[in-house]
């Protein structure tokens, strides 16, 4: 069953477009969609967005504050808020299985009830989190087109459409301490030179059998059930993944960042931005007595964990390398607590204002900040093109998924930041990366990131090829809504 929520400023438009949107149910997937969503219902497009139980009340909130307004329908699919979902192992057991068995038939139910909801027009396209791939086809059951959604970046999901190849050459599996992690991967179409062992995702390291088995499924939806393809990307930052894309897609819209573009697009007083947790603006005050560009911005996400141990080891390195630093420990970060006491350590931190220590914090604020100079990162995909926009370096510590293939394009196909090439928990290493990012190399990895920003900005001001491709999405959009009502005349 469903639980539903209305917003609406006015009555509710009763013909036209209508867009249901289905993001896969994690913060870094849900955000970008939802920006998405704000972008469409300001071009007077109505939108449904239909969320997991687990982040119904964090989109109220954000609903609440959208104008236009943007119908919620919470799916009861057993994610309670109290039970967070973990990247790694768990959540591929968890969100793959509760996708296939339990979201797509509440999908199926919520979308027949927007059918037959007399006060609304009927949905006209389902745009879904290609995570939640299952919705095209169940779009396609409605008689209505299926528009996939990537959160992460081209190049993840051209590496994505050619597992089957990494498969046949024995790329995959391998082992973690394969002495050949540097070895150039040279059978993915356009970027033979760049790509090696250690740039793929954990999963297809040890060939989760489940896992690549959803990978691929998905993508054999893309290529033959899906209608078009949404990147949240620039033209300018993956110009050959992109292209590549077109060559396996009907139609491939590049049309990120979307935090900027929502930004730019949709009126102040109706883009609800930030994400599903509360952030800390107490940090911003403390970032206003710091010097320009001397502060490292340090968080891993919304779901990365580490050990108290390596929690310790990284506070160290951070106090050790002379740079003041913003560091987000969520309450959910550490997998235990002893040997790292988080009050304790952010009273040390503290001291003579070496530091400090949130649990969570506006993040575009804060790397939009003058004070700010550094980002250590998970190099998560929202974190890096945040990051890249506001024209801040990175440090990239990649830990799951398509982090790793991330921080080599940050590292060197963009030169916006450095590569900690293993997941270590060593303060002298990290005290060296850190001293590597805010004082040897601060020049020419800020010029280069300037650079990109620069470009990057440009594409999504008006008449900019960002730009441009939304203003595309948005009138195939609406075109689709025509066709749709056309339709639905015809058949009474």
């Amino acid at each position: 069953m469903t639980t539903m929520a209305d917003h609406e400023n006015g009555s509710p438009m009763a013909a036209g477009p209508h867009v249901v949107f289905l993001p896969f149910p994690l913060q870094g997937h849900v955000k970008p969609l939802f920006t998405l969503a704000q972008i469409l219902a300001d071009a007077q497009i109505h939108v449904t967005f239909v969320s997991s139980q687990n982040n119904y009340n964090s989109l109220l909130h954000l609903a609440e504050s959208s104008a236009p307004a943007i119908r919620i329908i919470a799916l009861q699919d057993g994610l309670p808020p109290s039970r967070p979902v973990r990247a790694g192992g768990s959540m591929n057991a968890d969100l793959t299985e509760i996708s296939f068995n339990v979201t797509r038939p509440l999908f199926r139910e919520a979308l027949d009830s927007l059918f037959k909801d007399p006060s609304l027009p009927p949905p006209t396209c389902v745009v879904a989190d290609i995570g939640m791939y299952f919705a095209v086809t169940v779009a396609a059951e409605f008689g209505i087109p299926g528009i996939l959604f990537e959160a992460s970046c081209a190049i993840f999901s051209w590496l994505s459409c050619n597992i089957p190849k990494l498969l046949d050459n024995g790329i995959i599996p391998f082992k973690q301490e394969s002495p050949d992690m540097d070895e150039l991967v040279k059978c993915i179409p356009g970027f033979e030179t760049l790509i090696r062992r250690r740039d793929l995702p954990d999963y297809l390291r040890v060939a989760d059998e489940a896992f690549v088995k959803f990978f691929v499924a998905m993508w054999t939806v893309m290529k033959q059930e899906a209608d078009s393809f949404i990147v949240n990307t620039s033209p300018v930052l993956e110009p050959e993944a992109i292209r590549q894309l077109g060559t396996v897609c009907r139609e491939v819209y590049a049309v990120g960042p979307f935090h900027s573009t929502g930004s730019n697009r949709v009126k102040k007083k109706s883009f609800a931005q930030g994400g599903l947790r509360e952030g800390d603006n107490t940090c911003i005050q403390w970032l206003h007595s710091k010097p320009s560009k001397s502060v490292l911005y340090v968080s891993f996400g919304s779901v990365n964990n580490m050990a108290p141990q390596e929690a310790l080891e990284f506070w160290h390195g951070l106090m050790n390398s002379g740079s003041p630093f913003l560091w987000v420990i969520r309450t959910d970060l550490l997998t235990g607590q002893a040997g790292f006491d988080v009050s304790k350590i952010k009273e040390e931190t503290g001291k003579e204002s070496r530091g400090m220590i949130v649990e969570w914090c506006p993040q575009e604020e804060v790397l939009a900040h003058p004070a700010v100079g550094g980002f250590l990162s998970h190099c998560g995909w929202n974190s890096t093109i945040e990051a890249i926009v506001a024209g801040v370096p990175s440090i990239g510590w990649p830990q799951h998924i398509d982090q790793f293939l991330i921080t080599r394009f940050v590292s060197q196909e963009w030169g916006v930041g450095i590569e900690m090439s293993e997941v270590v928990y060593d303060r002298v290493a990290i005290e060296r990366a850190v001293r590597e990012l805010m004082e040897k190399r601060k020049d020419d990895i800020g010029q280069n990131v300037a650079r990109l920003s620069g470009l990057v900005r440009a594409s999504i001001d008006a008449g900019g090829s960002a730009y441009n491709n939304l203003e595309k999405l948005i009138h195939d959009i609406k075109a689709m809504g025509g066709k749709c009502n056309s339709a639905l005349l015809a058949s009474h």
